[in-house]
């Protein structure tokens, strides 16, 4: 069974986050760097109807609030979570190569350059399939909040182990390097 613990920003600065894997609750001296954001959605409706997607997206990330951290992780879990992020970084990386040669090769046949826009759309969707079937399997949730009356930011952290939760509560064996900017 899985449980769900809350901690917050000075714990990820101050290196109170045990070195206990948070998926398989096992000791581990690795960990990755993960962002928790919380970012404004509905409000940008209104972006998003008369600027387009793209200006939708940078309004997002510009308005974010966001804590970067370290996340402890065994060798195994650590490993799929970095195949997940290269994977999807590739498959970005592949469509905009692809749909740079549709603006290189504009003076191909249709056909030829039908193809390469369909396969820069077609990563495109592979990289969202990918990324919430990974996000599903994976398990681990993080969730910021900020909406604290002292302005304290807090990371609810679901679906983590419950040997992680019971280190965090003990707050023994500390990792090393825990926040980034």
């Amino acid at each position: 069974m899985m449980a769900r613990v809350i901690l917050s920003e000075a714990d990820f600065r101050t290196g109170r986050i045990p070195a206990i894997c948070a998926k398989s609750g096992r000791p581990t001296t690795g960990s990755v760097r993960v962002t928790f954001s919380d970012r404004p959605s509905l409000g940008l409706v209104p972006v998003l109807i008369m600027f387009g997607p793209v200006s939708y997206l940078l309004f997002r990330r510009a308005l974010a609030t966001r804590i970067v951290a370290a996340l402890p992780l065994a060798d195994g879990p650590r490993w799929r979570f970095l195949a997940t992020q290269w994977t999807c970084i590739g498959l970005f990386v592949f469509a905009i190569i692809l749909w740079l040669a549709v603006l290189v090769f504009h003076s191909a046949d249709a056909g030829t350059l039908g193809m390469l826009a369909l396969g820069g759309l077609l990563c495109l969707l592979l990289l969202i399939a990918v990324t919430q079937s990974a996000g599903r399997a994976f398990g681990l949730r993080g969730k910021l909040d900020t909406s604290s009356p002292s302005g304290e930011r807090f990371v609810e952290l679901s679906n983590v182990h419950p040997e992680f939760v019971a280190a965090v509560h003990r707050n023994d064996r500390p990792l090393e390097r825990s926040v980034g900017r």
